[in-house]
Order: structure tokens, then sequence, then C-alpha cells
């Protein structure tokens, strides 16, 4: 299980640079899992960028850009705020590219293996092995023309776009845009029931107890902890991940 992170200011944390071209920040990690949370920049006249040839993973990838342009088959380009979804063994990377710098959040379900494919069945994300059952593949190239939901209890100053959500389990991630003043909702329960991210994408909010958090703070909070109520400084908006992890 991860340990709990309670909100850190990710601008001050240093880059590591495992590589040229490819910086790094952990945000949080399962040591015995693997898997993590982490900021990258990939800058590309320094050799960074996503891999080349088509290739898939045997554990989950999601991105959500925060800087930059990237695409994964030179069709689809997401831009700030676009996001991808790759479940196991979903074959994606024909024809990668990126603006000279790209940062994004990135999430994965353990270290990234690679399997890499020469002449694959097709150019689209598809599943190795043909399968259409279990959870699917998303990419959103930018949520900003979309159609956002309003919260029934915040009178319309609260909207949340979904980005991908697992049927099977409550697993989901979403941004949450929140007009200035706007409180979230009193929840059912104070205590999380399971592990849950939060990364202030836009703005500034502050939690029940008056903590302000800015745009690149980040939480990781584990089963058990506090659950945290924001309000809107300004125009802000959230990422938030609600795991199926239960303590």
């Amino acid at each position: 299980m991860r340990p709990q992170v309670d909100f850190m200011d990710t601008n001050a944390l240093p880059w590591v640079s495992p590589k040229p071209g490819l910086m790094r920040k952990v945000l949080s990690r399962d040591e015995e899992t693997t898997a993590q949370t982490v900021i990258t920049r990939l800058i590309q006249p320094e050799g960074g960028g996503p891999p080349s040839v088509p290739h898939c993973h045997e554990t989950t990838e999601e991105i959500m850009v925060l800087d930059g342009q990237l695409t994964f088959d030179s069709r689809c380009w997401l831009a700030k705020g676009g996001y991808v979804y790759h479940p196991p063994r979903w074959i994606h990377g024909y024809k990668s590219s990126q603006t000279p710098v790209a940062t994004f959040l990135w999430r994965s379900g353990a270290d990234l293996d690679f399997t890499f494919f020469e002449a694959p069945a097709d150019d689209f994300l598809h599943h190795r092995y043909g399968e259409t059952a279990g959870r699917q593949a998303v990419v959103v190239p930018s949520p900003w023309a979309t159609r956002w939901d309003e919260l029934p209890s915040a009178e319309g100053r609260i909207r949340q776009f979904t980005y991908a959500q697992d049927p099977s389990s409550i697993e989901h991630s979403v941004l949450r845009r929140y007009a200035p003043g706007a409180w979230d909702a009193e929840p059912a329960s104070d205590v999380l029931e399971t592990r849950e991210e939060f990364y202030i994408y836009e703005g500034m909010v502050e939690d029940q107890d008056g903590r302000r958090f800015s745009e690149g703070w980040y939480a990781c909070l584990m089963p058990g902890a506090l659950r945290p109520r924001f309000r809107a400084i300004v125009d802000s908006i959230i990422y938030h991940h609600i795991s199926a992890e239960r303590a």
C-alpha cells in the first residue's frame, strides 16, 4: 500500500532525470506493487519522447497533459487537459510525437514493462489478443469543449467532467471545476473508504481546516483518512482519482 501524502507542493520538488530528455517527480509510489503517480516531462530536443514503436504494457497507464501536447498515433493530439487510459495489453504508440516539451501527470499500476510490435494487426488502439471484455481504452483530446455535468448539490457552481470509469468497480478519474466561493457538499462520511488522489490543476482552494492549496499541490489520501472538502478562492479545477483500493 502507498504511504499517505497529505498535500504537498509539487512545484517545490526537484526534478530527477534518469536519462537525457526525461525528467520526473515521483509524487507517490507503492513499493510492493510499484504502482505510482508521477509528473513526467519529455524534452524532445534533448532526446526525450514517447516510444516510436507500437507497444503495450502488462499494467494500466493513465496520462493527463499538464503542458504541451503529445500524440500516440499522430491523428489525435492531446492538448492541455487531454487524457488517455491504456488498459493492460492494449497496443498504442503507432506514430507517437509531441511538442518540443510535454509535461503530464502519469499514473501506472506498476513499473512499466514493454512489448513491442513491428507489424500490429491495426494502427488504432486495440487489445493485442482481440479481447473486447473488461475495461476499455479511453482517449480525450481535450475536455474543454465537452459537456461537463453539474453536481446537483452545488447549484451549478461545481461542474464535473469524467475522464474514465471502471464499470466493474468505483474506480474513476474526473476533473472538477469550482466557481469562486463554491463549497463541496457535505459528504455522507467524513472518512475515506478507498485511496483517493487530488491534484490542483488550476486556481486555488482551501479545505475545511482553512489550509490553502494552489496549482500543483497534490495529495494521496489512504482509507481511513479524513475526507477533504474544498472551497474555491478563485476559479479552480481539481483532478480527482478515486481508487478501488481499500485498507
